[in-house]
């Protein structure tokens, strides 16, 4: 049955991916743009899947997903003209007349991100964020049938209120795997799927080659993107899409191809239901690619009305939903007059950077330095490059840097002081302002003269050094052995180099891809949550054991008793095969219900030094546990 949801899966991204690919053709697309173009609208359709069915409560049914990913594809079959020649043909051409080293690179970068991919299966590491919501969330919605239901998992933070659109995009995934290997794949897909916007967008606007490659390797190899590689992180994700959207939009100037746009408006709600930080650039995209083709959008109105509606979908569910509920579109986090206050549990972090910027520095400069690696070199250099190279472009994209900089120094949350942790962790709200630091020093070699081309050059050069550095002090498990990534990128290397002029793939090749893909992840998904714990538990007081000796447990294995857990609830407890429901106890509960969930499976408290733990430490007093690991407290039949 495992290989079965994992090939079930694999079928589903070929379908949908391939329906994305055959519209994309519709906007004049070609080569990596068809990539960037399918993408948003392939995601979409699962998001919007999974929330229809939902409505009927089977949204984590795998025939269901399977079922619609399949009809999609049928649909858009029919009703959408094949591209003549076949796109297979075209991509093969296009392979064959590439130069060697092109077809290097993109070897180089391909083997690569494969080798990434297979280093987190096997290292997985899953951070908190992602145990307590990122996953727990779509594992919830799994078994009950309703992804985007509002669900309580973390005492005091309403994490259900958040914007939900990549949790959404994950729950679609793990109901047709039934296993976690989505957790480490969906952050380095959307890496990949970033730097191909980056180098195609560049591209199409006339960025030198080289300019172009080394601002998608000094963009993908900051250290903020590097820590969020492990697990289903939203930082990079959102800044994913917004990279997508910005290239679309780009790529609609060539042209010019104003139904470009489509996929791009898509994008936009992709991005902004992810996460709210990239609106800035976002809007300054839109409205320059809405201005540029204003002629031309009058015949437009069906496709870009549609691409609008599927983008409200992905993106405006969750503040309409906070508004009627909680009188503001942004509350958890920002309260209006007439609503909810903001929980008790989120306002002392409401302050912003500007605040006191002073205690935020004091002491902890080596760790900023280290999280933001290149991005030291790409900010200023953001801002400086423009007004020497006198490029139009350049100089707006720098303007826009700075409004965005200056609006993440005033932002609540970017202030907290608690911690070196929580204080640095702020810095990745940074990403959306610094890929856009980035297009701004790529724009300035753009019709310039050699020195500054070179200075450009440079630039880029130092900030990947720079960053590549400060992640090799990151390390394991986020970042592979540099001897690993050569090797791949080697192997890369001579397979593009070589490989050029072939006979087009036939038909069934794909589907026979998937079919194989979707075997080697079942292959990969027995054994996670164990590589996991050991992965991760380093780092929890006695989390490795605690899911050892719960896997140990008679009945466990096989079983689907529920495993509830205060005052959060950790995704990974229900097994590889999320057989077991985990289940949020609040402290709120009476004590004889919070002792019941010992009776009816498990329960694990964990004795951290917070008004909800000790409650729950409270209640279960007198009550011997099975086992105590570190903080972790684990009760149950005995």
């Amino acid at each position: 049955m495992g290989v079965l949801h994992h090939v079930a899966f694999a079928l589903a991204v070929a379908a949908l991916g391939a329906a994305g690919l055959r519209t994309a053709t519709l906007a004049g697309a070609r080569g990596l743009e068809l990539v960037v173009a399918a993408a948003p609208l392939a995601a979409a359709a699962s998001v919007m899947w999974a929330l229809a069915l939902g409505l009927a409560g089977v949204g984590g049914s795998t025939p269901a997903l399977a079922a619609t990913a399949a009809l999609t594809w049928t649909a858009v079959r029919v009703l959408v003209p094949a591209p003549d020649p076949p796109l297979r043909l075209q991509l093969a051409d296009r392979w064959a007349q590439a130069p060697p080293p092109a077809r290097a690179v993109v070897g180089a970068c391909a083997a690569a991100a494969l080798a990434l991919c297979a280093w987190q299966l096997k290292h997985p590491y899953v951070t908190l964020d992602g145990l307590t919501y990122h996953l727990s969330l779509p594992a919830t919605w799994l078994r009950d049938g309703s992804p985007g239901a509002v669900v309580d998992l973390l005492e005091g933070v309403p994490v259900g209120n958040y914007p939900l659109t990549n949790e959404v995009l994950v729950g679609w995934a793990l109901g047709l795997t039934q296993s976690w290997v989505i957790a480490s794949l969906i952050t380095p897909a959307l890496a990949a799927l970033l730097a191909v916007a980056i180098w195609t967008g560049l591209r199409g606007l006339d960025v030198p080659p080289l300019v172009a490659l080394l601002a998608a390797a000094a963009f993908i190899t900051l250290p903020l993107n590097a820590s969020q590689l492990g697990g289903p992180q939203t930082d990079l994700a959102a800044t994913a899409w917004l990279g997508v959207a910005a290239a679309l939009v780009a790529l609609s100037l060539r042209g010019p191809r104003p139904l470009l746009l489509v996929p791009a408006l898509v994008a936009a709600g992709l991005a902004v239901g992810t996460k709210t930080t990239p609106v800035l650039p976002l809007v300054a995209v839109l409205v320059f690619g809405l201005w540029y083709h204003r002629r031309a959008l009058a015949p437009l109105k069906a496709p870009l009305g549609a691409a609008t509606l599927a983008a409200l979908i992905v993106a405006a569910v969750w503040p309409l939903r906070n508004l009627l509920d909680h009188g503001s579109p942004f509350w958890p986090f920002v309260a209006t007059s007439f609503g909810d206050p903001v929980p008790p549990a989120l306002a002392p972090f409401k302050s912003s950077f500007i605040d006191h910027p002073g205690d935020m520095l004091r002491g902890r400069e080596p760790e900023f330095a280290k999280m933001l690696g290149g991005a030291l070199v790409l900010l200023p250099a953001a801002l400086l490059t423009p007004l020497v190279s006198r490029s139009r472009a350049a100089l707006v994209t720098g303007a826009v840097v700075a409004v965005a900089f200056v609006l993440w120094l005033n932002a609540p949350y970017t202030g907290i002081d608690t911690s070196t942790e929580l204080a640095v962790g702020t810095t990745r709200y940074l990403l959306p302002t610094l890929l856009a630091a980035t297009v701004a020093i790529a724009f300035s070699a753009r019709g310039a003269r050699p020195p500054i081309r070179a200075v450009v050059v440079a630039l880029l050069t130092l900030a990947t050094l720079v960053s590549a550095a400060r992640n090799t002090m990151i390390g394991f498990p986020l970042v592979p052995g540099t001897a690993t990534m050569l090797a791949a990128a080697a192997v890369g290397t001579a397979i593009g180099w070589f490989g050029g002029r072939r006979p087009p793939a036939p038909a069934w090749v794909a589907p026979a891809v998937a079919v194989a893909a979707g075997t080697v992840l079942a292959i990969a998904a027995p054994g996670y949550v164990a590589r996991h714990g050991e992965t991760f538990g380093v780092e929890v007081s006695g989390y490795s054991k605690l899911l050892s000796a719960l896997a140990a447990r008679p009945g466990y294995e096989g079983g689907a008793q529920p495993v509830a857990m205060g005052a959060a609830a950790f995704a990974l407890l229900g097994g590889d095969e999320l057989r077991h429901p985990v289940v949020y106890v609040p402290s709120t509960q009476p004590c004889g219900r919070i002792r019941a969930h010992a009776d009816r499976g498990w329960l694990v408290v964990a004795d951290a030094r917070v008004v909800a733990t000790s409650r729950l430490v409270a209640c279960m007093k007198g009550v011997p546990p099975l086992a105590h690991f570190g903080r972790y407290y684990l009760y149950g039949p005995s």
